[in-house]
C-alpha cells in the first residue's frame, strides 16, 4: 500500500521512555496481546468530511446553487502545511473580511445575555472569527495540485488525526508510518461521488461543488492494511443560511457552546468503573468495555422512553469522570464566589480518557480547561457538552 518506516523520529526523554516501556510490558503485552494479535484489531480514526468547511453553498432565487472556495479559518488548522511533507506548496491566499457576519455575532451577543455571564473565551473566539482567509475559485485549467489544500481543509482537523494515527502506530510498535498525502488520497478515493473516476487529480475538480457530508472511518491493521469507509451525515436543513465558513463551523461544530443549543440528550452515569488502558486512551476497534457500558445505558434508559439521544458517562476506579461511551465530555464548572461565572472543563488525559482531536482543539483554543471531575459530584440538571 505504500507505507514507509518512520525515520528521523524525535528521541524520547529517559522518563518518557520509561513510561512507554511500562505501558508496553505491563499493560499491552500482559493483558491485551490477545486483542491486538491479527487483523481483527485495528487502529481507528473517525473524521468529518464537510464541503462547507471550504465552500458556502448559497440558495439562489432561481433554485440554482453557486459556490465559492474559501480558505478555512486559520484556527481550524493545528498542523501547518509545511509539516505535511511539502504537500501544500501554493501561495498563501489573501486576507479579506467575511461578509454578513455582523448580524450573526450581534445575535450571539444578544442571546448571551440570557445565558448568565457568557464564557469570555468563547466570545473571544467568536470575535476573532469575524476575519478569515479566502482564496478565489480556481480556474478549470488550474494545477490540480492546488486543490489538495482545499480537500485537506474539508476533513475536519485532518492534521491532528494524522498525528494521532501515527502516534498510535508508534505506540503499538507496528513499525509503519502513514504519509499525509497517502492518507488524504485514500480519504478522497473513499468518497462515494464520482467513484467511476480512478484518478485523484480528475476526481477533485468533480467533487468541488458536491455538498454531501460524511463520517469517514479510517482503519489500520497490524499488517499495514488501511481501509476507509464513508458514512453519510445528515446536513442541518439551515446550512444555506451561513455566509462564510467561520459562521458555518461555529454553528455546526461549536453549536453546543452557543446559548439555547437545541439538541438535548438524556445523560446517565455508569454503575461500574472502567479499567484505564491504552484502549481507552487510543481509538481502536477494541471496544468491548464501551459496548458493555452501552448495554447498561440501554437498561437505564429504557424507563425514559425511546430516544436516540442517550449517552452514558464512564469513570475510572478513582471515580474520576473519563468521557462518554461515544463522546468526549465537558461540563460547566461555576466559580465558587460568583455563580454567574463559569468555565467548561473536561477530564485530563490522566483519567484514562481518549485523546480526542476535537477535545485537543478546544483545549488549544481555550474554550475548555482540563480539571479532574468526580462523578459523585454530578447531579441531575448539570449541563454537559458532548464533543
Amino acid at each position: 500500500m505504500g507505507f514507509k518506516r518512520r525515520t528521523g523520529m524525535k528521541e524520547l526523554t529517559a522518563s518518557q521512555q520509561k513510561v512507554m516501556d511500562v505501558l508496553q510490558k505491563e499493560i499491552i503485552e500482559r493483558y491485551f496481546n490477545p486483542a491486538v494479535d491479527g487483523d481483527e484489531f485495528e487502529i481507528l480514526s473517525t473524521i468529518r468530511y464537510d464541503p462547507c468547511f471550504t465552500n458556502v453553498f448559497l440558495d439562489l432565487p432561481n433554485g440554482e446553487h453557486s459556490s465559492h472556495l474559501c480558505e478555512i479559518d486559520s484556527r481550524l488548522r493545528l498542523l501547518d502545511y509545511d509539516q505535511c511533507e511539502d504537500l501544500f506548496s501554493q501561495e498563501h491566499p489573501t486576507t479579506c473580511e467575511n461578509q454578513g457576519l455582523d448580524s450573526l455575532f450581534d445575535t450571539i451577543r444578544e442571546s448571551s445575555s440570557s445565558f448568565g455571564d457568557y464564557d469570555d473565551s468563547l466570545m473571544s473566539f467568536l470575535n476573532r472569527s469575524e476575519a478569515t482567509e479566502r482564496s478565489s475559485p480556481p480556474e478549470s485549467s488550474c494545477d490540480h495540485a492546488d486543490l489538495y489544500p482545499v480537500f485537506y481543509n474539508r476533513f475536519l482537523l485532518l492534521g491532528e488525526h494524522y498525528k494521532r494515527l501515527n502516534f498510535s502506530l508508534e505506540f503499538f510498535k507496528w513499525g509503519t508510518h502513514i504519509p499525509m498525502k497517502l492518507l488524504l488520497e485514500k480519504l478522497i478515493e473513499a468518497l462515494p461521488e464520482h467513484h467511476e473516476v480512478s484518478s485523484i487529480e480528475e476526481k477533485m475538480p468533480l467533487l468541488l461543488n458536491e455538498s454531501a457530508s460524511y463520517k469517514m472511518r479510517v482503519l489500520i491493521s497490524k499488517s499495514g492494511r488501511m481501509r476507509v469507509e464513508a458514512h453519510p451525515l445528515v446536513r442541518p436543513p439551515s446550512y444555506f443560511q451561513f455566509p462564510s465558513t467561520s459562521s458555518y463551523f461555529i454553528n455546526t461544530i461549536l453549536g453546543g457552546f452557543l446559548p439555547n443549543a437545541p439538541a438535548v440528550w438524556n445523560v446517565f452515569v455508569d454503575t461500574k468503573p472502567m479499567t484505564v488502558s491504552p484502549f481507552t486512551t487510543f481509538k481502536t476497534t477494541y471496544r468491548d468495555h464501551y459496548g458493555a457500558a452501552r448495554e447498561r445505558l440501554n437498561e437505564m434508559a429504557s424507563s425514559y422512553g425511546q430516544s436516540a439521544r442517550n449517552e452514558i458517562l464512564v469513570f475510572n476506579d478513582a471515580y474520576q469522570l473519563m468521557e462518554g461511551s461515544i463522546t468526549s465530555v465537558a461540563i460547566i464548572k461555576y466559580k465558587e464566589d460568583d455563580p454567574n461565572k463559569f468555565r467548561f472543563i473536561t477530564s485530563p488525559l490522566a483519567s484514562g480518557c481518549l485523546c480526542g482531536t476535537m477535545r485537543y482543539y478546544l483545549l488549544k483554543q481555550g474554550l475548555i480547561d482540563e480539571y479532574p471531575i468526580d462523578v459523585r459530584d454530578l447531579k441531575e440538571g448539570d449541563s454537559v457538552i458532548f464533543i
